[in-house]
């Protein structure tokens, strides 16, 4: 922490700052006073004194108290201190503020208890550093209470409106209708090819303005301490109709200059009695009206519409003017941005293969390995080096082996391994690439989230693929093009996992194992089933761990149907007990049709034991499976014990835990699948590969890969899914799932 704060230190003492005018209101002399312009309203900056309270600092500043409390709402709550910046709003016209004024673009702002630097200076959209350059009081943290300077507003450079694509749009229609260029929407939206967009789809449209309103909306900028009320009480509007409109806002930390949809009112208009003529039917009906055809169906809910004849009397809806409406700043939810690609594949065998720069970030901790060696001498191999850095030594060794198998294909790879152990050490590497003037076609790393900021700004500069093998970075996922995020997030995941599930007990009976008395972890997996379980209609019955007759089991089976019994809990000691004595007594009544349903998490567990999988005729749903029957995989296999001496598994091997000091490879098929992929992708589809990554099939051994983008604009993470089924004949199948 001191090696980071003398490092800032140094560089404020160093560096020109963009917010110049900031920077210069706290270099101005101490006699001169500060004041700051908002809205056209100047106000002084004043320390409170000891003692002073409210109604001693107003009579001092000829104000009323009111007028103190509305410049600084704040006070509401927290009351004066001593020290605390407040503002005084300035009354006289005729001051002379040419020599004392210093205009600033910011407001004061109160930390509130959940607050850190970073989180303040993403909210109010600025750099770390330049909210150190405003607050360097700050490096050291940030204290409850504590006023910091911020922004008044968002900065309008490289602003967006979000624009759903209609049906029958292009991308020269929309860049005509907001007035920018298809290429304009093109840079916005990586992700997409603007020459082949699909309805539905949200796309960013960068504009240096924002409109006001238009024919149906109000597109209202966030001002200082204006909450979801205040434009609740402004537009006489239900502030759940707001939080409706704006499912991307949170109604709770409102950013200054963040944009708000509010629909503008219009009158119910009477329905109209439509008379069937000849040769009419329901779609062209509907079209004729300008209505979806659901629209019509719920208006005529007893009327069969796929048998409609000459003199039937059908209910048109007519909804308000701005009911088909869709504002500008619409969700910025995507579910898959998956389109179309014209662009030709890269033929590198005709044209001969480039050489691909790629770079490797991982914290192999170079220098503690030769500390360590120094010190241990002969007991070198026993020190906790070994096991610190093990994961990403064995990650790189699955990187070499799938350059091997690439290069016996024509892939020419160029490997610049980069020892990064923390932010610092990344930041050092970026540099050196900057300095080489060579950048790299794809970098695969960092391993740890810390380090993932730099990267991905270096990316998103210079459009870079980043490939995070091990570690998660959700919120840069919204936002930069070139991230995939391949191990799997553990909340998307979770949600993934229950969604599979569910889908596969359709018209079956259904049995939630679930533990709902311990781990929050078990609760939430036992809430994500049961909410799907909802949307498709299954009523489960719920058996929890607190049954503890086994026998009682029977009493929820099905004689008619299958059985399916959902595993929602982690707990392997009570669980894995439950399910051998479920096992024992389903060996009591032959012919009773069940499987077990469960987590890829219950592949490590060693406490039950393999032949109740298979009485269990049991299905694992797993990010992560060898299958030892396919011939691409031994091979791989094979070449892995010879050249490196390990025994390489997934990494959630079958039943075992697999310790530090055991002899098994956990991450080297990772590493190898992350190259096959990447690479063989980069080669086949070039440089635009990112928007082609699901097209690419490679030969993986460990994993079906699976990349959703979560915006138009943004990264990708992967969901990529098998099922590995322990049969009652004693085989093993695995399945990678679409």
């Amino acid at each position: 922490m001191m090696i980071m704060i003398q490092h800032i230190k140094q560089w404020l003492q160093s560096k020109r700052f963009a917010l110049t005018i900031a920077v210069c209101a706290m270099n101005v002399s101490l006699f001169a006073q500060e004041y700051v312009t908002e809205n056209g309203v100047t106000y002084k900056i004043y320390t409170v004194q000891q003692s002073e309270g409210p109604w001693r600092v107003s009579y001092n500043h000829g104000i009323t108290q009111e007028e103190l409390f509305s410049a600084n709402p704040q006070l509401r709550e927290t009351g004066l201190m001593e020290g605390m910046k407040i503002r005084i709003p300035v009354k006289d016209a005729n001051v002379n503020t040419s020599s004392s004024v210093v205009t600033s673009p910011y407001i004061l702002y109160t930390v509130k208890e959940e607050d850190n630097a970073t989180q303040i200076s993403k909210r109010y959209g600025i750099s770390l550093t330049d909210f150190y350059a405003l607050n360097p009081e700050c490096v050291s943290g940030v204290k409850i209470g504590q006023q910091v300077k911020v922004p008044s507003s968002v900065p309008a450079k490289g602003e967006y409106i979000i624009h759903k694509v209609q049906f029958g749009e292009t991308a020269t229609k929309i860049a005509k209708r907001f007035g920018v260029t298809t290429q304009d929407i093109q840079s916005a939206n990586p992700v997409v090819n603007v020459n082949a967009l699909q309805s539905e789809t949200l796309i960013r449209i960068p504009l240096s303005t924002l409109p006001s309103e238009d024919e149906f909306f109000i597109y209202h900028r966030i001002a200082p301490g204006e909450v979801l009320l205040t434009l609740s009480q402004k537009y006489d509007i239900l502030v759940e109709k707001l939080i409706e409109r704006n499912p991307d806002i949170d109604p709770h930390a409102l950013s200054i200059g963040q944009i708000v949809v509010v629909d503008k009112k219009f009158e119910k208009k009477e329905d109209i009695m439509h008379v069937v003529d000849r040769k009419e039917t329901a779609w062209s009906i509907a079209t004729s009206y300008g209505l979806k055809y659901d629209e019509l169906v719920a208006a005529n809910p007893d009327v069969d519409l796929s048998n409609i004849k000459k003199g039937n009397v059908l209910r048109i809806p007519q909804f308000p003017d701005n009911h088909a409406a869709v504002p500008v700043t619409d969700s910025y939810i995507v579910s898959n941005a998956s389109d179309v690609d014209s662009t030709e594949l890269y033929d590198y065998k005709k044209l001969g293969s480039p050489v691909l720069n790629v770079a490797l970030m991982l914290p192999f901790d170079a220098d503690l390995e030769m500390r360590q060696m120094n010190e241990s001498g002969a007991n070198f191999e026993k020190s906790k080096y070994i096991f610190r850095s093990r994961p990403y030594i064995e990650f790189y060794e699955g990187v070499r082996l799938a350059l091997d198998t690439l290069a016996s294909q024509g892939v020419r790879v160029k490997l610049n391994v980069m020892d990064v152990t923390n932010r610092l050490d990344a930041q050092n590497q970026l540099q050196r690439i900057k300095s080489s003037g060579k950048t790299p076609d794809l970098i695969i790393g960092p391993a740890h989230s810390d380090e993932i900021h730099d990267v991905a700004l270096y990316a998103r500069e210079n459009k870079v693929p980043v490939v995070l093998p091990l570690a998660q970075c959700d919120s840069l996922l919204k936002e930069v093009p070139y991230v995939f995020q391949a191990s799997n997030v553990d909340t998307i995941n979770i949600s993934e996992v229950a969604r599979r599930m569910v889908d596969f007990c359709e018209n079956k009976n259904v049995i939630i194992l679930a533990n709902i008395s311990r781990t929050k972890s078990d609760i939430g997996r036992l809430h994500c089933v049961q909410e799907y379980c909802k949307q498709k209609g299954i009523v489960p019955v719920l058996y929890t761990f607190d049954t503890h007759a086994p026998d009682k089991f029977l009493e929820v089976i099905s004689q008619e149907k299958e059985n399916v019994l959902l595993l929602t809990s982690n707990e392997e000691a009570k669980a894995g007990s439950i399910l051998s004595a479920i096992a024992n007594v389903l060996d009591q009544k032959p012919g009773i049709n069940l499987r077990l349903v469960c987590t890829g998490d219950w592949l490590r567990y060693e406490s039950v034991k393999v032949e109740v999988y298979h009485k269990l005729n049991t299905m694992v749903f797993s990010s992560y499976a060898l299958d030892y029957t396919d011939i691409n995989t031994l091979r791989v296999l094979a070449r892995y014990r010879q050249q490196y001496l390990s025994e390489p598994v997934a990494l959630s091997p079958y039943f075992e835990k697999v310790r530090n000091q055991s002899g098994f490879s956990r991450y080297a098929l990772w590493g190898y699948d992350i190259t096959q992929l990447f690479v063989g992708a980069r080669v086949q589809y070039g440089p635009e590969f990112f928007r082609r990554i699901n097209d690419y099939m490679g030969n993986y051994t460990q994993s079906n890969f699976h990349f959703t983008h979560v915006t138009s604009w943004g990264g990708a993470v992967n969901v990529g899914m098998r099922t590995i089924e322990f049969l009652q004949n004693g085989k093993i199948s695995v399945t990678d799932l679409l």
